[in-house]
């Protein structure tokens, strides 16, 4: 056996050697600009190796992919993330990149280099380098065929071209986009823990503000992602799509919702997040979006990463909605509006649930909230149901109208995200 790896090795060799035989003088283009040039959907026309071909693979500007088998069903992968180390062009106009890629169901990275048709709508790779053979090849512009045996990538006539920049800093959080719905991007402004704070890693809070379905921005949300990001969370304020009453309903949010969740599950390894400590928080209309993506998961064996948050976080929660007219109108006859309404569609093995309510709450009554509650309960479903005496809405004061722009009272906030951190603490997602 031994002796049969000789020649493989030689092969290595020569192919090294050819490559630094045929080099010429190459141009550097940022990994920016690699990024751009393979978003997108691209199907392997002449892959060599797998039983299952063609194969698509869904390249994204947040620099993930997914890979699919492209059949009569399509069916799901692999999923993982790459870096773009290097990127240039050779005396003919092509365009290389040398980059990792790692599978999210792999402990290993693999090498990869990248070779771009002179259309740019087909690429090459050459792909499984071990970290010794990489080491030598990636100080080389190779400008040559003989690496590009493997895998020929076609572009899809309709692929989607996502946005070019996956992530700006600002200030003391990342702007990434989660998702990109009827063409317009949608963000999540993601705050990091302190580095070092937690060598292991750490739980994730979604954050979804409210408005009633309608109106609000995820910045809203941001001095709770301070919070939690000073206790040890990665904590990720969420935008979703605000009902117009024409053709965007909370049904659209719903989906922002679990598209989000699975978003964050998806890029565990990326945030440094363990996928079973995610948390979703949200008020009012925002509560509905974090416990509908709960109640009403979508998840089917093709999409294999869970919408449901591991704890429900609900303040002032529009969680029985049997009753609200504005959230039926803001269906625009597409669903009945018990279709949506939480309460309603309660079942077993839901999350760990936290309800925080004002005693006299007009806008999402205490009734409504306290059957939800029970129900969780009467299925075995842990709710605990903290109310807050003298308050309405988001904990506005009782002797003011609480279905005008909020004004909560300052101790009772304080109270309810004591209540929160002592209930995450419950459940092992702080220390």
């Amino acid at each position: 056996m031994k002796l049969r790896a000789i020649p493989t090795l030689l092969v290595s060799l020569v192919v090294i050697l050819s490559i630094a035989a045929s080099l010429t003088s190459a141009q550097l283009i940022s990994t920016e600009e690699v990024v751009k040039k393979i978003c997108g959907t691209w199907v392997n026309t002449t892959y060599a190796g797998d039983e299952t071909y063609p194969q698509k693979v869904v390249v994204k500007s947040d620099r993930t992919y997914e890979t699919y088998n492209k059949a009569s069903q399509e069916s799901f992968t692999d999923k993982g993330d790459f870096t773009i180390l290097e990127g240039w062009k050779d005396a003919a106009g092509r365009t290389y990149c040398k980059a990792t890629m790692k599978s999210f169901y792999s402990a290993n990275p693999s090498f990869e280099v990248w070779r771009f048709g002179a259309s740019e709508d087909t690429w090459e790779s050459k792909s499984t380098f071990t970290k010794n053979t990489f080491a030598k090849v990636a100080e080389l512009h190779p400008d040559t065929s003989a690496m590009f045996r493997y895998s020929t990538y076609s572009r899809l006539l309709d692929a989607p071209v996502l946005p070019t920049q996956d992530s700006v800093k600002v200030g003391d959080h990342v702007v990434y986009i989660y998702a990109i719905a009827g063409g317009k991007p949608l963000k999540a402004y993601v705050f990091q823990p302190k580095s070092g704070q937690n060598t292991h890693r750490h739980p994730a809070i979604a954050l979804f503000h409210g408005g009633g379905w309608a109106i609000g921005d995820p910045e809203w949300a941001f001095g709770l992602a301070r919070h939690f990001a000073s206790l040890g969370m990665v904590s990720v304020a969420i935008q979703y799509r605000l009902s117009d009453q024409l053709s965007i309903t909370p049904l659209e949010a719903m989906a922002d919702a679990r598209a989000a969740i699975r978003w964050i599950r998806g890029n565990a390894i990326r945030f440094g997040i363990d996928p079973a400590q995610i948390a979703a928080y949200g008020w009012s209309a925002g509560a509905h979006l974090a416990a509908s993506a709960a109640v009403f998961d979508d998840t089917t064996p093709s999409t294999t990463i869970s919408c449901v948050p591991n704890a429900l976080v609900l303040k002032s929660p529009a969680v029985f909605l049997e009753a609200d007219m504005w959230a039926q109108q803001l269906l625009v006859a597409r669903a009945d509006i018990s279709s949506i309404s939480p309460a309603t569609h309660i079942r077993k093995n839901l999350p760990p649930t936290l309800l925080l309510e004002g005693r006299h709450d007009t806008v999402t009554p205490i009734n409504g909230v306290c059957l939800f509650c029970d129900r969780m309960r009467n299925a075995g479903n842990r709710c605990d149901l903290k109310i807050f005496e003298r308050v309405g809405h988001l904990f506005t004061p009782d002797s003011l109208r609480d279905d005008e722009w909020p004004k909560p009272d300052p101790n009772v906030e304080a109270q309810a995200l004591t209540a929160t951190d002592e209930f995450l603490t419950s459940l092992g997602f702080l220390r």
